[in-house]
């Protein structure tokens, strides 16, 4: 477990100096979900966050590598399917390096919503949104609709803290000037 906490330290650390060397590209503002554009390795299409407005949404930092990462899957697929119809999504971030592996996971679990592939641009962004460096695996994010980042959970999570967290937010409206999207 050590080792694998470690390996987890490591790898965000390298990403975090690696995103401080780059120019900011995703827009952020402090608080807020950054909207980026990525492939989508359910699908196969482009994902655009931007067209997630007025939902509320999970995101989730993951990795295969990542045994929390791992038992918290089965519940985001069921939350999703849901939950998906009543303005709710969920877009996996995977840090893992092995695209390969995620793709053949998705198959595996019968992962449905998005998951895209973290870059550098993507990691720098949220870290400036957060105001702090995404430290350890799984860091989940609960947005709500009006893109507001209400909190961040680290480390495995159970169900129903998530559940207790966004039923609330699916109960409000978008507010004024956020129209929810079909995406």
């Amino acid at each position: 477990m050590k080792t694998l906490m470690r390996l987890s330290l490591t790898f965000t650390m390298a990403l975090f100096l690696a995103s401080q060397t780059i120019a900011d590209e995703i827009p952020v503002e402090k608080g807020k979900l950054p909207l980026f554009k990525a492939h989508n390795l359910v699908d196969s299409k482009e994902i655009d966050l931007a067209k997630f407005k007025g939902h509320v949404l999970i995101v989730d930092f993951w990795a295969t590598w990542c045994p929390p990462c791992v038992k918290e899957i089965p519940d985001f697929v069921k939350m999703y399917k849901k939950y998906k119809d009543k303005g709710f999504a969920i877009i996996g971030i995977s840090v893992d390096a092995d695209q390969k592996a995620v793709e053949k996971f998705i198959k595996e679990q019968k992962i449905t919503y998005p998951i895209v592939m973290v870059s550098e641009e993507i990691i720098a962004a949220f870290e400036k949104a957060l105001d702090k460096p995404i430290r350890g695996m799984p860091t989940t994010l609960i947005i709500d609709r009006g893109g507001k980042i209400v909190s961040v959970h680290e480390g495995y999570t159970k169900k129903d803290v998530f559940l207790k967290a966004i039923k609330p937010l699916l109960k409000k409206k978008a507010p004024n000037g956020v129209e929810q999207t079909n995406r």
